[in-house]
């Protein structure tokens, strides 16, 4: 009887030394964090600033498109081609480069008929083709003016 004494003494002293042990761990990862989260409620960013003087752009970027509807597609492809060779013309004309066009992809997009309730079929009514074209400079005052004047192109049928 002496022997299981000893053995549940024995038990009852290492429960509490690992009950004391997880304690001073839990507290240490406690205060870790804690101390943390003060660190960072302390650091504050300020920022100021003001201007000084008025900037002028130096680059430019303008983007155009024209698109154009038509029951064939050959036909309306064709149309937006004779389109984009008078777009950079004109643009050429106003004195922008060719090297400062990038023309973009060709972008088709099949218009369906609508039924009496109005809903869309299944037929082709008609095809979209719109095209973009961006101009690219350092001469910002030229370019800032054709894209003023580019409604001129209206007269045109563009």
């Amino acid at each position: 009887m002496e022997n299981g004494g000893i053995f549940k003494n024995s038990q009852i002293i290492i429960l509490g030394v690992c009950i004391a042990a997880a304690t001073i761990v839990a507290s240490v990862i406690l205060s870790q964090g804690a101390l943390k989260i003060m660190k960072f409620s302390k650091e504050v960013i300020n920022v100021t600033g003001s201007a000084q003087q008025e900037i002028k752009s130096d680059y430019i970027i303008w983007r155009c498109g024209f698109t154009y509807r038509a029951a064939d597609l050959p036909a309306a492809y064709k149309k937006i081609q004779e389109t984009l060779l008078k777009v950079k013309s004109y643009l050429l004309a106003k004195g922008v480069s060719e090297k400062e066009m990038i023309v973009d992809r060709i972008v088709t997009t099949a218009i369906y008929k609508k039924s009496k309730e109005g809903k869309e079929t299944n037929d082709v009514e008609s095809y979209e083709l719109g095209q973009a074209v961006e101009i690219r400079s350092n001469d910002v005052a030229t370019i800032d003016s054709v894209s003023r004047e580019s409604t001129d192109l209206i007269n045109e049928g563009i």
